[in-house]
């Protein structure tokens, strides 16, 4: 009966401690407003694709780019041209006396902000711009670059405080902290990769010849989504 009783006793304490450290810490990104940026597919490519040699329609064929380009972003969890971004969250994931590998692994079989990194979830990043939070007493705070790591190499990409550090003591309320990064792979769309390109062309040459609700044939766009989508999380 005592044994039984410990049993009970030790799994809910392990429980306890594992909702704590691996729980998932509510997140959204969202894109910086009044941007100014190039699609990565022009109306004359476009155009060009579909055989059209009329202006007419131009205005149409700049929103199915515009709209392509947005469902290939969300589908990849990608971002292709260069812009600002913000990764808006409740509190800093848990540091602890934990081991690193371990804490990477169990955040990339989980999904999301666990153990003591941040995982980025838009590729690639370029840059993280700026780390704010409001600390206990409703102050909000820059955290300096010099208390935190960021590693540009991985996707997605990681943040972790540095070395000897942890992470600052947030409020308890909701998007207490909101990270700022610059994605995608230029501001030139010459330097977007052709896949995501030909991808944004071949949705948009869908949604031009099929304007009406239909059973889209898209596997050859789906191809190019299966190719670009980084792996390192689950979708």
């Amino acid at each position: 009966m005592a044994r039984a009783a410990f049993r009970l006793v030790f799994s809910l304490v392990v429980g306890t401690v594992a909702a704590m450290l691996f729980h998932e810490i509510p997140w959204f990104i969202k894109e910086v407003p009044g941007q100014t940026f190039v699609e990565p597919v022009s109306v004359s490519e476009l155009a060009l694709q579909l055989r059209v040699s009329s202006n007419d329609e131009d205005n149409l064929l700049a929103d199915l780019i515009g709209a392509a380009r947005e469902k290939l972003e969300v589908d990849t969890r990608r971002a292709f041209i260069a812009r600002n971004f913000n990764l808006v969250m409740d509190q800093f994931p848990y540091w602890g006396q934990l081991d690193r590998q371990s804490i990477e692994r169990t955040s990339q079989a989980t999904g999301v902000f666990y153990g003591g990194g941040v995982f980025m979830r838009r590729c690639p990043v370029s840059a993280v711009t700026q780390i704010q939070y409001v600390d206990p007493s409703g102050t909000t705070k820059t955290l300096d670059p010099s208390e935190y790591s960021v590693d540009l190499v991985n996707e997605p990409i990681r943040i972790y405080p540095a070395y000897g550090l942890s992470w600052p003591i947030t409020r308890w309320q909701n998007n207490a902290i909101t990270i700022t990064f610059t994605a995608g792979y230029s501001a030139d769309s010459s330097k977007v990769p052709r896949l995501a390109r030909q991808a944004i062309r071949l949705l948009a040459t869908e949604w031009y010849w099929n304007r009406e609700a239909s059973a889209e044939d898209l596997s050859s766009y789906q191809t190019c989504v299966n190719a670009l989508r980084w792996s390192g999380l689950p979708t």
